[in-house]
């Protein structure tokens, strides 16, 4: 967990970055804590996480929705009681050969590691729109 204070064109935004550590799919009961701890709502959080069907390189905002499968999502929609909060999704792609769990645990290769890259760059940039509720914009950036 960090804190820090983001500069963006309206001032300064206080912001708390968590990377829970407990199973991906049990990752609401942190999300939980955290919103009960820093006392905020789930329309204040943006979630980031991986996506097999989004092709690799890609990101995708978006500000409510089902988890699409996602197990990790489910969890936080799941544990919040709300699917009303701002997901930045990273494709991942897929590998039809390969079955989903070890594909997500198997290690870029270095064409898609620079693919990855770039989105992480991308959704970066895109973070202090979300942060100011330009929503809109930064899909219409970034998509």
């Amino acid at each position: 967990m960090g804190r820090g204070r983001l500069a963006v064109p309206s001032g300064q935004i206080d912001l708390v970055l968590v990377k829970p550590q407990t199973f991906m799919n049990r990752s609401g009961r942190s999300i939980q804590y955290l919103l009960q701890v820093f006392g905020l709502s789930p329309s204040e959080m943006i979630v980031v996480y991986d996506d097999l069907d989004l092709p690799c390189g890609r990101i995708r905002v978006r500000t409510k929705g089902s988890a699409g499968g996602h197990r990790g999502v489910a969890s936080i929609i799941d544990a919040i009681g709300t699917n009303e909060f701002i997901r930045l999704r990273v494709g991942i792609g897929r590998d039809p050969s390969q079955d989903p769990a070890d594909y997500v645990l198997t290690p870029f290769r270095s064409e898609e590691l620079k693919q990855v890259e770039g989105s992480i760059d991308k959704g970066v940039e895109a973070l202090p729109l979300l942060l100011e509720g330009r929503i809109t914009e930064a899909m219409n950036r970034y998509h």
